[in-house]
């Protein structure tokens, strides 16, 4: 899925108003989000590094997802089973079980990750 520069605005004003309103919508994924991620051993983050603060804007916009077992898909229903950051043309790996992602660029995401910006590779 490939955004321009006008769903990109529309999915920044989207976070902005949920951070506007105290991000309430946002709190059961955020839950969701922590367990699952409490259930898988972490990989640890290469060094130097930082992963994607939980209140990143952007990040809560598209609805990344540290896990992809974690994906509300009754919010999401393209997500389908198999998809994770991993396995999108927007991520490069930057080591065991982390990477880089074109739409979030607040820190590296987890490589079992998934947003609503998912793109297959090629």
């Amino acid at each position: 899925m490939n955004l321009d520069r006008r769903q990109f605005l529309k999915y920044l004003s989207g976070a902005a108003a949920l951070v506007a309103i105290g991000r309430w919508s946002a709190l059961p994924a955020l839950a969701a989000d922590k367990k699952a991620s409490k259930k898988s051993a972490d990989a640890p983050l290469p060094a130097g590094k930082n992963a994607v603060p939980a209140d990143d804007a952007v990040a809560t916009a598209i609805g990344y997802v540290t896990s992809a077992a974690a994906v509300d898909k009754k919010k999401y229903p393209q997500y389908k089973a198999g998809q994770d950051c991993s396995k999108c043309a927007l991520y490069t790996s930057e080591g065991e079980g982390w990477g880089k992602c074109q739409m979030i660029m607040s820190g590296l995401v987890k490589s079992g990750g998934w947003c609503g910006s998912f793109s297959p590779k090629a």
